[in-house]
């Protein structure tokens, strides 16, 4: 078995506040297993990444991000993935 989080998550089937709040605490379970150094690299990046939507906080970007399905965030990814690319 690969080692990683597998969560199963719908944005869908709860509430914005409630999705962001398993978010906050999927994103904290995922940065905890990480060295300093790369949990401070995931942290600005998801900063950066929350930027790029006009949002402040990093989980109310994750929430974003999944909340419109697959096909759009491949879709915001490609977009933001650009926008790396020209800087």
């Amino acid at each position: 078995m690969e080692k990683g989080l597998a969560v199963r998550f719908s944005p869908a089937a709860v509430s914005p506040v409630e999705s962001c709040s398993r978010l906050r605490s999927i994103r904290d379970a995922y940065l905890g297993t990480l060295s300093p150094n790369s949990k401070r690299a995931y942290e600005n990046d998801l900063k950066d990444f929350a930027g790029h939507l006009g949002e402040e906080d990093g989980v109310v970007a994750l929430w974003r991000l999944i909340e419109g399905g697959q096909g759009e965030a491949n879709g915001v990814v490609l977009e933001y993935k650009l926008s790396l690319i020209e800087k």
